[in-house]
């Protein structure tokens, strides 16, 4: 099963998403979570629940090293370096110097950032989820 950006966008902001856990094989997320009141962490935990085992959420946001990180309804900033907190060999190797407490763990595949319409970068990103 999938959800996609027009299921997802009503509920976004939700504390809990109205799903149940482990419903959906994959999420597509483009041009959409950046306009959250969420943090990363809640948005991608909350992915992370509604997912099944190896379940994916494919995303793509601004980059905040671009000019559309800065659209007046971004909320939130994003960059490469965001998505090492979810990445589970990462979140090992350093986790005694940056410790990712109540982060959920997945596999990160960070994929080839695209030029945006406004000349800024877009990051295109697949989370697997890991138990």
């Amino acid at each position: 099963m999938e959800l996609t950006e027009k299921d997802l966008a009503e509920h976004l902001d939700k504390e809990t998403w109205p799903w149940k856990d482990s419903t959906f094989d994959y999420i597509r997320a483009f041009d959409l979570l950046h306009l959250a009141r969420r943090t990363p962490a809640e948005l991608l935990n909350e992915a992370w629940r509604v997912l099944k085992p190896e379940g994916e959420i494919h995303l793509r946001v601004p980059s905040a090293e671009g000019t559309m990180a800065f659209h007046p309804k971004a909320r939130s900033f994003w960059t490469y370096r965001t998505f090492m907190w979810f990445d589970k060999d990462t979140r090992e190797r350093y986790k005694q110097h940056y410790p990712a407490e109540g982060i959920k763990p997945f596999h990160v595949t960070i994929g080839q950032s695209t030029p945006d319409p406004m000349g800024g970068i877009m990051l295109e990103v697949k989370l697997k989820k890991v138990e």
